[in-house]
């Protein structure tokens, strides 16, 4: 067999099947081998692809979250604004911050007296001081539910008693 240097893949394939040929490997283990980095990479596939088909959590679910209705105070100025009871004033709130309440959304009751409020906390523990303070508060009217243990339709006939017409799926903040 001639061989020159024109045609390269030729001396590659002869070089190979020479080694194969010394080595005695049958053609088969390289069927084997292939065989071995296949299988691998595909399970690698499914796996990635099942990661990003996994669906978000709904943001209405997140975080911690109390419902109350608490009584409306404020003077109405700048430095005192209008707002339901327990609901910090913006100069309280810090941007980006994720400690205490770190959001809230609120509908005054239809006589303007009280507010249906939802007070959001990134967990638990961020609610804990509010809730100490609900609880100590001897203001008649203030209803707390904690939204892990009373069902919507408890809050939702609370809340109607105050507020006609009032829905609880369209009363929510989401936060990002």
């Amino acid at each position: 067999m001639k061989f020159s240097l024109d045609s390269p893949p030729v001396l590659f394939n002869y070089f190979l099947s020479s080694l194969r040929d010394c080595l005695q490997i049958p053609e088969r283990v390289e069927l084997m081998n292939v065989r071995r980095a296949v299988v691998p990479v595909v399970c690698l596939l499914v796996a990635v692809g099942s990661a990003f088909a996994q669906h978000r959590v709904d943001p209405g679910s997140m975080y911690a979250r109390i419902y109350a209705i608490v009584p409306m105070v404020g003077s109405g100025t700048w430095d005192d604004p209008r707002r339901p009871m327990f609901a910090p004033i913006p100069q309280q709130m810090t941007p980006g911050s994720r400690t205490g309440i770190i959001a809230f959304n609120h509908v005054e009751s239809d006589d303007g007296n009280s507010s249906l409020i939802e007070i959001v906390a990134a967990n638990r523990s961020g609610l804990a001081l509010i809730t100490a303070q609900m609880n100590a508060a001897a203001v008649s009217g203030l209803q707390l539910f904690d939204r892990s243990t009373t069902s919507q339709a408890t809050v939702q006939s609370a809340f109607q008693l105050l507020k006609k017409n009032f829905d609880i799926t369209k009363f929510r903040v989401v936060v990002p």
